[in-house]
């Protein structure tokens, strides 16, 4: 430890000399013999004026520099406007725009909304955080009472409920959705699910019937530590999403530790 200080206290100190001794040069051993020294200060604040107040002042306030031409820049992904006439992931698509190009609602008319419908889930009081999905007319969604219900969109019917396993000691991670949920519409030979985290797992429930899809995972599930504290997304038949290093969780970060994938 008195070697490190010593170190690293004696390099700033000889990076010093070192400038001062370029900087002011013969000045010192020229000006040093006079006892007030104030030939010597006089000619060393001279040397080590950076620049002119006026000069300074006539510069402009800001000043935009381009990092480079508009042609040299990589052209940005053209995104179809009708994929977000509905939302299959949270937060409305995999980049999280957070965007619906539905015109029904506008400044002219959102005065006259009404209530429509209100689902009582009857299972719990507690906050949800995750942003429901909605596709096919049909919205997808966590309950306070830890579970995953499909309600029929316009009429606020529930269709079905999934309650994933409940650990003996709950934690931030164990609140199905709790990051959010994800459709996928499935492939030939494998029908459309829900892909939500709880816990310690990935789940991927049929979408239809809100069983979990059995040859997905071990029996519907594969496991994921903290998988549900992150919001997923789906490439082609790829779910990608984070998990969370175990020292971060314990400290109560949200550090990710890498990406995850996990073919559907």
């Amino acid at each position: 430890m008195i070697q490190r200080f010593i170190l690293s206290s004696a390099l700033p100190l000889a990076i010093a000399g070192l400038l001062l001794h370029n900087c002011c040069g013969q000045t010192q051993e020229k000006a040093f013999p006079d006892a007030a020294g104030s030939k010597f200060v006089q000619a060393n604040e001279k040397k080590l004026q950076l620049e002119h107040p006026a000069e300074r002042q006539r510069l402009p306030e800001f000043q935009v520099i381009p990092a480079a031409n508009p042609s040299e820049l990589t052209p940005a992904s053209q995104i179809p406007i009708a994929r977000f006439s509905t939302w299959t992931r949270s937060q409305g698509d995999e980049g999280s725009r957070r965007y619906s190009c539905l015109a029904q609602i506008n400044r002219g008319n959102v005065s006259e909304l009404r209530q429509a419908w209100i689902f009582y889930s009857g299972d719990g009081k507690r906050n949800i955080e995750a942003t429901p999905i909605i596709v096919n007319g049909v919205l997808y969604g966590p309950t306070a009472g830890r579970a995953v219900v499909a309600l029929d969109a316009a009429t606020g019917k529930e269709i079905w409920r999934f309650k994933p396993e409940q650990p003996a000691t709950f934690g931030i991670e164990d609140e199905p959705a709790r990051r959010g949920l994800v459709y996928w519409a499935g492939a030939e030979g494998h029908a459309p699910r829900i892909l939500v985290g709880n816990g310690n797992w990935i789940y991927a429930l049929d979408a239809a019937l809100g069983q979990p899809i059995a040859g997905f995972g071990d029996h519907g599930r594969t496991p994921l530590p903290t998988g549900a504290t992150v919001g997923g997304a789906i490439y082609k038949n790829v779910y990608v999403t984070a998990r969370i290093c175990a020292r971060a969780r314990r400290f109560g970060r949200r550090n990710s530790h890498g990406p995850v994938t996990l073919r559907l």
